[in-house]
């Protein structure tokens, strides 16, 4: 049901009408809403009921009771019935009860009493009808309906009640209390009555929320007895505990002080009417000392001085009789004196000379006030009132000095390459002091330089710059800049407070600071360990490094060689640290010696740190892979297993060296981006998915492995992907021309292996372009003079000849001894080298699995046990 918001109702005819529209709106709504579920069965002769329910409805609540019969509100109910079929209406009537002390009317102003009895089209239409309480509580009204004669119509709830509440209404009177007050009276001088005004609530409920408005005739009204705050209104909540007010004659005779509380928009409040105090108002001689300060300042300095002068004397409001006693003058926060000089130091002055003036001179004994108070003696008079003493404060100024202030981090670092990771900017906060800042010129800014060295901005980030000449106004400061180095070495940054000159202040020096602007920075190699094929590997060196691990432990070590900061950075920082992500530090290349990640200036001696991080301890996830090939997953996902982490160097500003004198951390002042992961797995991922998409285009038949071997020592450096050709498959191989090479019968077995290796270096030039690595070259020898020496029968001339096997094809040139032929090309050491190999060809359904090294591979590059083949 949609909810709409109704307005209080009011008097008057259109607003009441407008009222009971929404009334009735809201009551077809809630019959609408209270209408019970009705099962009909019809069956195959369909006769149709009307049920009828007496419904009584709420519409307005509560009734508001007052027993001064003022401001008297009724509550509202709204008859009605609840029709399931109106077309076939209810004929018969309703009455209507009241149980409690309440009457039922027809208007909102209670003046046409309800009849006792509605006709069906009455209830039919939803009849409002107003309860007004007779007193306070609760009160039931009931709806009972008549049957129907029509046995269709049915009168399924005769009777519908609902409780109505009366509250009674919180009458809200005004109090003035007088007491015993009287006010005196002077034209110049007088003595406030004190009275007190508040308000009292028959009920609380609900609460007076209005305020209380004095005012006075014959005087005046203030909130102090000195008189000089007028009195103004004030709210229910003060009025409840009683607020003092005092009152000022205008003249003698009587002051009338009434209360007038402020009406409020609630039924359930009625404002009595306002409430009258009156306070005689006399005549009395008040004899009132008098401190007259003016515009009297006194400058002091611990060695000079100048005096202000005021005056002291009496004032009587009537004369007679005339007061004879004495005045005492005392001063706290300086001394008296008679004279300009501050030679005679002052006394106690005579009525005569106080009727007159007397002029007296106030040294100030620091910055700050001087309180000169005058006293008067009280006399034996009944016709005479002594004031109480009379203060005047005199400012005591120093002149004001305006000084520059410069507060911040004297170490910068400089910001570099930080793989989207910001250095953290060092603080630089500016303000001015002031020795007293009311007196000061109006346009006073602070202007602020710095050299080249660095860069300022308004924010952390760094993305809105503060060039140097940039102007502060006095309402700026203190503003706070953060500043990022550009270039190392020292750098002047200075602050100079500008204005117009004038007498009550001085513009001090420029105040300046010299920060340290360091690069600390991390120097890493090309390659992991320091080792690199070019002739300089810190020159143009990467920010972007590669970790691997093998059976889940690390594989590389990550060499970081952190420079030597200056002399300058020691005396700003006391500790330089390593900071990185899930990464173990060492001091050696081998992970065998603990290093530490927190240094201090002697861990450097002036020579740069050497550390190595490594992933041991927390490695990615690793899946095995066999050493046979066996069990490898056919579904391979093509991307490696990366670990995001880094190493970032860190100064720690020394408590001496901070903007606030606590020391602090500037992090990323430089930083290498490491990714880790299972070198291994990558590896073998790499030529299983390669394998599987030459194998998916074909012809299957052509080649027989797949292999790609790898450096994890040489960031990323790993072969072409090699294949060997299956010439038994095309009828062209080359095993019997390998024998051949060896057909000497007058050798012996080195002859025969070097003749075979060295066919074998020209076949693969000759035929494929391929130029054998002499370090290959030699396994193949060393390999087929093992074969050879091995064998039991040599029968030259013959394919069976010399212990090789047609099956295994030529020692050599298998896919996996071509793809590390490549790497030993390149210079990369044969135990630095991982080699992974897949069947291309679909034999014995082994097509995209890892494929075992032939003996002949095996023994080329196994058998010394230096090249690692994951596959088998």
């Amino acid at each position: 049901m949609m909810k709409r918001s109704r307005s209080p109702i009011r008097d008057g005819e259109s607003e009441e009408l407008a009222w009971l529209d929404l009334l009735r709106l809201h009551a077809a709504e809630q019959d609408l809403a209270n209408a019970p579920e009705v099962s009909v069965v019809v069956p195959c002769e369909q006769t149709v009921t009307n049920d009828v329910t007496a419904n009584v409805a709420v519409a307005h609540v509560p009734g508001w009771f007052d027993d001064a019969g003022q401001g008297t509100r009724p509550a509202i109910v709204m008859l009605s019935i609840i029709e399931t079929h109106p077309d076939l209406p209810y004929q018969g009537s309703g009455t209507v009860s009241v149980t409690g002390d309440a009457d039922l009317f027809c208007d909102s102003n209670c003046t046409t009493p309800a009849a006792e009895a509605f006709t069906a089209e009455a209830l039919r239409a939803t009849l409002p009808l107003f309860v007004r309480g007779n007193s306070a509580g609760n009160v039931t009204v009931t709806l009972t309906i008549t049957p129907d004669a029509n046995p269709n119509v049915r009168v399924i709830v005769p009777s519908a009640t609902e409780v109505v509440g009366i509250q009674a209404i919180n009458v809200v009177n005004p109090t003035v209390t007088v007491g015993e007050a009287i006010a005196w009276h002077h034209e110049e001088q007088f003595a406030a009555a004190q009275i007190t005004l508040g308000l009292a609530e028959s009920t609380g409920q609900p609460p007076y929320a209005g305020r209380g408005r004095p005012t006075v005739v014959g005087g005046s009204l203030f909130t102090d007895a000195n008189c000089e705050t007028p009195v103004d209104a004030f709210d229910a909540g003060a009025l409840r505990h009683g607020v003092t007010v005092y009152v000022k004659g205008a003249n003698v005779g009587n002051a009338s002080v009434q209360l007038a509380l402020d009406a409020v928009d609630s039924p359930g409040i009625r404002v009595a009417p306002p409430q009258t105090g009156d306070i005689p108002v006399q005549a009395i001689n008040v004899v009132s000392p008098t401190v007259t300060v003016g515009e009297a300042i006194a400058w002091h300095h611990e060695e000079q001085f100048a005096a202000a002068q005021i005056t002291l004397g009496l004032a009587e409001s009537t004369g007679q009789p005339p007061y004879a006693g004495r005045g005492r003058p005392t001063v706290v926060g300086g001394s008296l004196f008679t004279d300009a000089n501050c030679e005679t130091p002052v006394d106690a002055f005579d009525a005569d000379a106080l009727r007159h003036g007397v002029t007296v001179y106030v040294k100030g004994a620091n910055v700050g006030n001087a309180s000169v108070q005058l006293a008067l003696d009280a006399v034996d008079s009944p016709g005479i009132r002594v004031a109480p003493p009379r203060t005047g404060d005199i400012p005591i100024q120093a002149i004001n000095v305006v000084s520059p202030s410069i507060r911040c981090d004297e170490l910068v670092l400089v910001h570099g390459n930080h793989h989207n990771r910001s250095t953290d900017p060092s603080r630089l906060i500016l303000e001015i002091d002031q020795t007293d800042p009311t007196h000061t010129c109006g346009d006073l800014n602070l202007r602020l330089d710095y050299g080249a060295q660095i860069a300022c901005f308004r924010d952390q980030l760094c993305t809105n710059a503060v060039a140097s000449g940039t102007t502060f106004a006095a309402n700026q400061l203190p503003v706070t800049l953060y500043m990022r180095g550009v270039t190392a070495g020292n750098c002047d940054v200075s602050a100079e407070a500008r204005g117009t000159a004038g007498s009550a202040w001085r513009l001090a020096a420029r105040a300046s600071k010299t920060v340290c602007v360091e690069k600390i920075e991390l120097q890493v190699p090309t390659f992991a360990g320091g080792l690199s094929l070019n002739p300089d590997p810190l020159l143009n060196a990467p920010k972007q490094r590669e970790l691997h691990a093998k059976n889940n432990q690390a594989f590389t070590f990550a060499k970081m060689t952190v420079t030597a900061p200056s002399n300058a950075f020691w005396q700003k920082a006391d500790q330089l640290s390593l900071e990185h992500a899930n990464l173990e530090v060492f001091d050696d290349a081998a992970g065998a010696l603990a290093g530490t990640a927190l240094l201090n200036q002697a861990h450097f001696g002036g020579h740069p740190v050497v550390r190595y991080f490594a992933t041991q301890g927390n490695n990615p996830a690793w899946d095995a892979i066999p050493t046979h090939g066996h069990g490898i997953p056919a579904t391979r996902n093509p991307v490696k297993v990366v670990t995001a982490r880094y190493v970032s160097c860190a100064a720690r500003i020394s408590a001496a060296a901070s903007a606030d004198g606590i020391p602090r951390t500037l992090n990323h002042g430089d930083v290498v981006c490491l990714d880790t992961f299972s070198f291994d797995q990558h590896l073998d991922r790499l030529t299983g998915n390669e394998c599987r998409t030459r194998a998916l285009a074909g012809p299957a038949n052509t080649d027989v492995a797949l292999a790609l071997a790898a450096a994890h020592k040489y960031y990323g450096r790993r072969t072409a992907f090699w294949v060997n050709r299956n010439y038994r498959a095309i009828g062209g191989s080359p095993f019997g021309l390998f024998l051949n090479s060896m057909n000497n019968p007058h050798g012996n077995n080195n002859t025969w292996a070097t003749a075979g290796a060295n066919w074998i270096e020209n076949f693969l030039l000759n035929d494929h372009g391929i130029v054998l690595n002499a370090q290959m070259k030699t396994r193949i020898r060393n390999h087929i003079f093992a074969v050879i020496s091995g064998a039991t029968v040599i029968p030259h001339g013959t394919n069976a000849a010399y212990g090789f096997a047609a099956l295994y094809g030529v020692p050599g040139v298998h896919a996996e001894c071509l793809a590390t032929n490549q790497l030993l090309a390149a210079g990369v050491a044969a135990t630095d080298v991982t080699v992974a190999t897949y069947m291309l060809q679909e034999q014995h359904q082994r097509q995209g699995r890892p494929f075992v090294a032939c003996p002949n591979c095996s023994g080329i590059l196994v058998a010394p046990g230096q090249f690692r083949v994951i596959t088998g």
